[in-house]
This record gives structure tokens, sequence and C-alpha cells, in this order.
């Protein structure tokens, strides 16, 4: 058939309505998967003659795509842009406009381009986009979008020369503005952008740059030569960003620098503060003896936020209560609203004698479902706020969303053991769907076995009370026996599952962790050898029996280490055992809270309270008796070792709260 023709059958094949609501038999599954292969891979023609009776399958579409997006070079653009046009808002639809869009911007056919075009995250796109507008000579507004797209310290791709040599042509890129440019590229370490911005300036300008370009390559050794440089406004702010780039790798040499080049260039208080911050925050977070004096020279303003932090966290490991309370002071207005801090503020306060001050700095916190938040009810004795919403049962709603093509592609990819595919059409899908579509279609997901969807998915701010879906209860079966065989808490064992991998059964980290407890394939092959569980190879980690059977014993064995200590488990279990001895060696006389917040680690150091703040979650999941966070901590609270939740039924919400 000739490729006209055959593409143009392949256009009626894949004109879908919704798709068909009878479940698909497994004999349409099994053709389409070789249909698939043969789209992918095989001769042009043979799919269509696997996917006779595939009319009506769910997934149907992508054998088009995938015909088309394999020959896009011989394909007639009237039935690629028909196509496009007919599956606009899909995923297949989406991802062959972005490949058509490529092709046509390669070979410079605008107005096909334009005729495709829909806005587009990609930089290069939207670039092509601007110099087909330049072909075409629509201009209108244009300089300005490209201002923005040219404003970033990372390279441009190729296909934005044209844009940027219209945008330069027109004026509208002039020597502040490369400077602007030449900043950031020096902040994001891009030394190969600052020299090929040099040939942007007159010739005094680009031996400047061309300097600065080489200090950022090298500025341990390029900071000993800046002494002899004229002291400007902009060779003071590169070598502040030079030592600041300088700390990450060795901050005792930054400082060296610093202190040789702080006599002789007259910095402003920004400058000031981002060099010493670098250099001060390297100090604190490794608690070294100097770390104070360090601290003591920062300006009070051009201070990054991490650098704020680390004031209260080094003051609060000297113990030095008041300089911890001034430092809290200083954190900017976000960080103010952060649980964390806001219990630290009570917190100090209660540690210098004003225990009254300490109860109304909490009153607010106590009725956020936080770990932070239950700490504060456990000072102020009250139950927890776990104010629940649900899915709606509204009937229109489930059927508009059972009937969503997008979610039923999903669902059928999963089905057929697609999962990198189901996740990727789930993601595109929810992403444009509205709340109470959301939690309905994740609760359809969960009740499907598919319990990763819900903490992986609702993660906006006026999602949060969805506890029940965000909080799923899988496995439970193997939870249970194994929490029980090494005389484990469930709802702590859920909710560092939930922490760790969200329920995902094949999460794999970079480190290689894999499966539910995210155990690392050594690590398991000796617990395996130890508790006869039969154990394969790393892939058997992805199995949720063989993963929660050794990542409880790991769990137990890090308790055992540690006294029973829940929260110096978890840390050892995100950061390892011996990183955790060091910590509880130099800091391990802090109340539990606060060794907390001193760890080093800001993965540690978030992921402990995250994995408490759970387990108090899951045990009301699992209608158990509720452990007080302070009691896990070794706190004082109350009399009592547990507590109550206020809000068991679905709540209606009256203001924003914060996730745990």
């Amino acid at each position: 058939m000739p490729i006209r023709s055959a593409l143009f059958a392949l256009l009626a094949f894949a004109v879908l309505g919704a798709p068909a609501a009878a479940e698909p038999t497994p004999a349409q599954r099994r053709d389409f998967v070789a249909a698939l292969d043969a789209a992918r891979n095989g001769p042009p023609g043979r799919w269509q003659s696997l996917a006779g009776g595939l009319q009506d399958y769910p997934l149907a579409q992508w054998l088009a795509y995938h015909a088309f997006a394999r020959d896009l070079e011989r394909a007639d653009p009237r039935a690629v842009q028909a196509w496009i046009e007919r599956h606009a808002g899909s995923l297949p639809g989406e991802r062959l406009r972005t490949l058509w869009l490529r092709r046509q911007a390669a070979h410079r056919h605008w107005d096909r381009f334009l005729a495709a075009w829909s806005p587009q995250d990609d930089v290069g796109l939207r670039c092509a986009h601007a110099a087909a507008r330049i072909a075409r000579g629509d201009t209108t507004e244009l300089a300005p979008a490209l201002r923005t797209l040219w404003q970033r310290g990372e390279s441009l791709p190729d296909d934005c020369n044209p844009a940027i040599a219209w945008l330069r042509a027109q004026g509208a890129l002039d020597a502040a503005s490369v400077w602007a440019r030449i900043e950031l590229a020096a902040r994001a370490r891009n030394h190969g952008l600052i020299g090929a911005l040099a040939g942007y300036l007159p010739e005094a300008g680009a031996a400047e740059a061309r300097r600065y370009a080489a200090l950022v390559r090298d500025p341990g050794n390029q900071l000993a030569q800046a002494g002899a440089w004229a002291d400007t406004p902009r060779a003071r702010r590169h070598v502040a960003i030079a030592v600041s780039l300088l700390a990450r790798r060795d901050h005792v040499l930054a400082g060296r620098r610093w202190d040789a080049l702080e006599r002789r260039f007259d910095f402003e208080p920004a400058d000031r503060g981002l060099a010493l911050g670098a250099i001060a925050l390297q100090k604190a977070a490794g608690y070294e003896p100097d770390a104070k004096a360090w601290l003591a020279r920062l300006p009070t303003e051009g201070l990054e936020p991490a650098v704020r932090e680390w004031r209260v966290r080094e003051a609060i490991a000297r113990r030095d209560w008041p300089a911890a309370s001034a430092a809290l002071a200083g954190l900017d207005a976000a960080q103010q609203l952060e649980p964390r801090f806001r219990w630290l503020r009570g917190r100090l306060l209660d540690l210098q004698g004003q225990p009254q001050a300490a109860l109304a700095a909490w009153e607010a916190l106590a009725q956020e479902a936080n770990f932070h938040g239950f700490l504060a009810a456990d000072r102020l004795d009250q139950p927890y706020r776990i104010c629940a919403e649900r899915a709606s049962d509204d009937p229109a709603l489930r059927a508009r969303v059972a009937a969503e093509p997008g979610l039923v592609r999903a669902f059928e990819w999963r089905a057929i053991g697609r999962i990198d595919e189901a996740r990727r059409e789930w993601d595109f899908v929810l992403a444009r769907l509205d709340t109470p579509a959301r939690a309905v279609a994740v609760s359809r997901a969960i009740a499907a076995g598919w319990i990763d969807r819900g903490p992986l998915t609702l993660l906006r701010p006026e999602e949060v009370r969805l506890y029940e879906l965000r909080f799923p209860l899988g496995h439970q079966d193997e939870v249970r026996t194994h929490a029980r065989r090494h005389g484990l808490a469930e709802g702590l064992v859920n909710g560092l599952i939930r922490a760790e991998s969200a329920w995902m059964a094949d999460a794999r980290s970079g480190a290689d962790a894999r499966g539910l407890m995210q155990l690392l394939p050594g690590s398991a092959k000796a617990l395996a050898r130890r508790e006869k569980v039969p154990y394969a190879g790393p892939n058997d980690l992805f199995r949720p029996p063989v993963a929660i059977a050794l990542g409880t014993l790991h769990l137990a064995d890090d308790l055992a280490r540690w006294d029973q200590r829940a929260w110096a488990a978890a840390a050892a279990y995100n950061a390892g055992p011996a990183p955790v001895q060091r910590w509880l060696t130099a800091r391990g006389d802090l109340p539990a809270d606060l060794w907390i917040e001193t760890i080093p680690f800001r993965e540690t150091r978030e992921y402990v309270p995250r994995v408490l703040a759970f387990a108090t979650i899951y045990d009301w999941r699992l209608g158990t008796e509720i452990v007080r966070a302070s009691t896990r901590l070794g706190l004082p609270a109350s009399s009592a070792a547990t507590t109550t939740v206020a809000c068991a039924v679905p709540a209606a919400p009256t203001a924003p709260v914060a996730r745990p």
C-alpha cells in the first residue's frame, strides 16, 4: 500500500470515541501486545494485520502513534496533522505533536510547525516557535518572551540561536543583559557559557568575562590572583560567587581566600552574606569549633535561607537557648511559618523558663496533623486533629471519572503489565483533573490494588486531608505477620514503608535500594541468609512479601541496636549506623526532638519526623492505640502514652494545613 494511503488508513483506524465499557478480552490483550511490537519494530503495515479486532480496544490509538512516530519523515503531513487534532489533549496525541514539531523545526517547515503548535515546556521548541514567527513576520511582543528565555544560567539549545540572533539584531540584548546572564551562569558553575557570552561584549568586557569564566572553572587558584583586580562592583560580586562555589568543595581554603580578599575589596553586605554564608554554612553543618565565630561575622542581610536555619541548629547544638531564639527570630517569613520552627519557638521558650509563653506559641500548631503539630498537642494535652476528607460519592462524578479515556488507558496498561506506560498515562491525565475527580480516580486505583497512586498523586495543598487515600493500607497480611514476629508496631512499619517507597513495589533509588522498604541488595542477601528467606537476587526485592520480610528484620535490628528508640532507628535506616553513632556521640545528650533538628543531613533530618508522623497516622488508619509522638521520642507529654483523634469522621477543612 502506498505510504499516503497507508497513513490515511491508519488515521481511519485510530479515530476513537470513548473507550468501550466492556472489559477487554485476553485475546484482545494478546493481539495488542503483538501489534504494538509490530508497530514499533515490524515491517510497515504488519501491525494492521494483527489489529483487526482492536478498533474498540482502549489502547488502540497507541498503535497509530507508534506507526506514525517511526516514519515521520515519510508521513503525509495532512494525515499527521489531522490525527494530532483529533487526539489533542491525550498523551499519545500530545506526544506525537511534540515529535512532529521537532521534525518540522529541523526542516524549517514553519507553516506546518505553526499549524501544529500548542504551548510547550521544551525550551528548544519555544525557541523554534519564535523562529517560525520571525520567519512569518509575526514578532509582536516577541522580544519580552525571548528575554525571559535568555535569562538563565544554563546553556540554550542550538534551536535558540536564530531567535537570539534576532533579539540581538533588535538591540534588545544590551551589555547589562549579558552581564546579568553571566552572573547566573557563574552561580550555576557554567564557565563554558560565560566564555560564550564573552563574545557578546566589546573586547574590554570580553576579557573581563573570560577572567570570570576562569574564576568559576578554578576558584581555588584564581582567587589567589584576584587581589590584583580593580575594586569594582562586578569584581566584588564575582569574587563572592567564587568563594561560595569553592566553599562547597573546600570551605577551609575558601575561608583563607576570603580572609585575604576581605581587606582588599569593599564588599557590599549582599556579597559578604553570599561568601561568608557559604563558609559558615559548611562550618555549622559540621559543628566545627569555630562555627560560632564564622556565623558571628555574617551581615544581617543577603543570607541564604539555609544559612539562617543553620544559625538556629548550631546554637541548639551548643545548648545556647537565647542565641537559638535570636537566630529563630532572624528566619525569613516563609521559614517562620514552617511547623518545625514554630515548634522550636515554643520549645526554646520553655527551656528558658517561660512555659506559659511556650503553650501559647503551640496553640495553633497543635491543630495540625504533622509531626510537630502532634508534639504540640501532646504538650497541650489535646487530641490529634486528623480531620479526614474522603472521595466524593457523587454517581455522576464517579461515572465521568470511570469513563475518562486517559484513565481507562492507564488501567489497561497496568492490566497488561506495562506499569511504566500506565504511570505516564496516569500522570498526564491526573495533572488535568480537579481535586474531586483526582480523589475519585485515586480511590478507583486503590480499590484495584494500585495503592501507590494516592501517596504519589495527592500532593496539592487542598488534598492534604484525603488521609485514607494518601495513606493506603497495602499488603497488610505480610506487614502484620512480620511486625508481630519481630515485635514491631504495625503503625511504625506502615509509616516506614510509606516514607521509603510510597507503596511503590518496584521503587529503586539512585543508590540501588529496592522495593517497598528500600533495601540494598547486599544487605538483603545477608538478611535473607539469616532469616532463611528464599532470595534469588536483587529483583526479588520488588516482590512485596520478600521486601517486607527482610525490611522488617532490618528495622528490628536497628531498633535493637538503638535501645528501641524509634527516632534513632529511623535515622539509621536512612543514613546508616555509623553517622548516627557519630551524631549521638557528639550531641546525644540533647532531647530527641532537638537532636533530630541537629542532624547534618537534610534528607535524614526530614525523614525521621516524616516516618514518625506517618506511624501516628497509620495507628489511626489501623484503628489501634495511637502512640503519642512524644512517647516515641521519650519526651514528657501527659501521663498517658497514647492519645485520641478529635476528627475521626469526614470534616470540611477550615484553613490550609501543613502536610505531614
